[in-house]
C-alpha cells in the first residue's frame, strides 16, 4: 500500500573495527490504492534513534528487529506524499552471502541473500519498502576518512572535502529499481 519515491541515504560514519554504521534514510514516499493507517518500513537489526514525518518529530514509533512502525495522525490517503527521516546506527544484518559485510577495510553490501526469505535485504543497510517490485531513485551520500573511496550505484555526482579530514561521496541513481540493486 505504500510506494517509495526516492531514498537520500546518508552514511555518516563507517566503523571498519567495530564493524558498525551511522546513518540517516530520507524517504519519499505516496499512499497507493488503500488509506495507511501506519508507515512500515523494514530495517534490520539497527537501532532507530529519531523519526520525522514531514520534518516533525515522531516520539512514539516502535521498532522491531525487522520493522519500523510510524503511526499517523490521520491516514494517508491515495496519491497522498509523505517524507520520513530515520536516523540509525548499529552492526548490520548480514547472513552468508547477503547483506552489509565488512571484510578488512572493506564495507559492502549485497542486495540479495540465499538463507533470508525474502531474499531482498536493502532493509539491512537503510530502512525501506524492501520488496522486489517497488522501485525509486537514490541519492547516497558515504563520508570516509582521506584516502577511502565510496563506490555507489548510479553516477558520482560530487567528492566534498569536509576539510577534517574526511570527504563525503555523493552517488546518485536517477533510474528507478528495486532496494536490492541500489549499493554502496
Amino acid at each position: 500500500s505504500l510506494h517509495a519515491i526516492h531514498y537520500e541515504i546518508h552514511i555518516d560514519n563507517i566503523d571498519f573495527q567495530a564493524k558498525t554504521i551511522t546513518a540517516s534514510t530520507t524517504v519519499q514516499l505516496t499512499a497507493l490504492t488503500n488509506a495507511v493507517a501506519t508507515i512500515n518500513l523494514e530495517l534490520i537489526r539497527l537501532t532507530v534513534t529519531n523519526v520525522w514525518l514531514d520534518d516533525l518529530p515522531v516520539p512514539d514509533f516502535t521498532q522491531t528487529d525487522s520493522l519500523l512502525i510510524i503511526p499517523l495522525d490521520s491516514p494517508l490517503q491515495p496519491g497522498d506524499f509523505v517524507s520520513v527521516k530515520v536516523d540509525y546506527n548499529g552492526i548490520p544484518f548480514h547472513e552468508s552471502w547477503g547483506g552489509f559485510h565488512f571484510s578488512g577495510e572493506y564495507a559492502f553490501n549485497l542486495g540479495v541473500g540465499i538463507s533470508t526469505i525474502p531474499h531482498n535485504l536493502g532493509k539491512s543497510w537503510f530502512p525501506c519498502v524492501d520488496n522486489f517490485t517497488d522501485r525509486a531513485t537514490y541519492d547516497v551520500f558515504c563520508t570516509l576518512p582521506d584516502g577511502k573511496t565510496a563506490v555507489g550505484s548510479g553516477l558520482l555526482a560530487e567528492v566534498t572535502d569536509n576539510g577534517n579530514g574526511t570527504n563525503t561521496w555523493h552517488w546518485n541513481l536517477a533510474q528507478a529499481v528495486p532496494t536490492y540493486l541500489s549499493s554502496l
